[in-house]
């Protein structure tokens, strides 16, 4: 749902165990008659947004494209005689995921807590909304003065959730003692209380560069579900820059039952660099070269290094940039650490 949680999860760790099925996903305050036959998630928003994530067949995406295509959404009054479904490709569009960071946040935010139930937010946010002027009911209309003020707080905040995410001070962000690596879910808590309170910091530093979240991205389940390591700096600890050349070096038998990417992403945006290429990343499926003793180099630099062109990924000088290491079906050697990779290191 719109509030971080997830209301039902699909695929072989979550609830239809990965045979498909129907789903029920009712109203808050909703206490009508459930029928039979279906897996029931009660939704705390009205809004709710449905994400999934098909794998390639042998390098091909089309078998997982046509797996989504048979799914059918519909009011339960339609269950009888379900509407055709509209599938739009999105691929190669464009398409702005970005919150605001200006005044519109507060726009957006106050038009977002007049569509959903007031509860959905405790006592002491509602105050701290009505303080900004935000009631569920009543117009949001700030004067000048309060605007501008607004205004300068979102482009605060903006600098702070950027700190928060890419600058990180928890020690349980690190995954390796002698590594950069950090966890995408620090804490190992989707719900974001691994001490038994929501700590919000963590829980905004994912938000801010990867938004949508499943529990079955932090469940360790050997040879099922995914895991994420991210980097923003290099071995020196300095933060990665578009301008420069750097190598990973994966050794081999990188630990996965599915497949494994590294994914390069703006530090501005938060989205894939936009840097000329189809998709700025090497992954198991773009048949990278490997070396003699089957482990992989990938190369991250505004020109390819001579005979490198497949294992790399093209940087943009003045943007900044990070890095996703994705674990599909994670072996039980990502999980012991016995296998690691290096940190990425800059190529002088």
């Amino acid at each position: 749902m719109l509030w971080q949680e997830q209301i039902a999860g699909i695929g072989p760790t979550a609830d239809d165990k990965g045979r498909g099925g129907k789903f029920l996903l009712v109203p808050p305050g909703y206490d009508g008659p459930i029928p039979e036959g279906y897996l029931v998630g009660h939704a705390k928003t009205f809004g709710v947004v449905l994400g999934m994530r098909g794998f390639l067949v042998e390098g091909k995406p089309e078998p997982a494209v046509a797996l989504m295509k048979s799914t059918r959404i519909y009011p339960l009054s339609q269950a009888s005689s379900p509407p055709q479904m509209t599938f739009l490709n999105g691929s190669g569009k464009e398409i702005d995921t970005l919150m605001a960071e200006d005044f519109q946040y507060f726009a957006d935010l106050a038009d977002l807590i007049e569509r959903e139930p007031a509860d959905i937010i405790d006592s002491a946010g509602r105050f701290q909304l009505a303080a900004i002027g935000i009631e569920k009911g009543k117009p949001f209309s700030p004067d000048t003065e309060r605007k501008a003020a607004l205004t300068e707080a979102a482009r605060l905040a903006s600098a702070m959730a950027r700190t928060n995410s890419f600058a990180s001070t928890y020690p349980e962000r690190l995954v390796y003692d002698d590594r950069a690596w950090e966890w995408l879910f620090i804490g190992g808590s989707a719900s974001w209380d691994p001490r038994g309170y929501v700590n919000t910091d963590l829980r905004a530093a994912f938000a801010y560069v990867a938004v949508g979240m499943s529990p079955a991205m932090v469940d360790k389940v050997v040879g099922q579900g995914s895991q994420y390591l991210s980097t923003m700096r290099d071995s020196e600890g300095r933060h990665l820059d578009g301008s420069k050349n750097y190598r990973l070096h994966l050794p081999a038998n990188i630990p996965v039952v599915n497949f494994w990417s590294v994914v390069v992403y703006d530090s501005e945006s938060r989205s894939e660099l936009r840097n000329g290429m189809p998709f700025p990343s090497v992954s198991q499926y773009t048949d990278p070269q490997s070396n003699a003793d089957g482990s992989i180099d990938v190369y991250f630099a505004p020109t390819a290094p001579a005979g490198k062109e497949k294992n790399w990924i093209r940087t943009v000088p003045g943007r900044g940039w990070f890095t996703l290491l994705r674990f599909y079906g994670p072996r039980k050697e990502f999980f012991d650490r016995s296998w690691k990779p290096d940190d990425i290191v800059e190529d002088r």
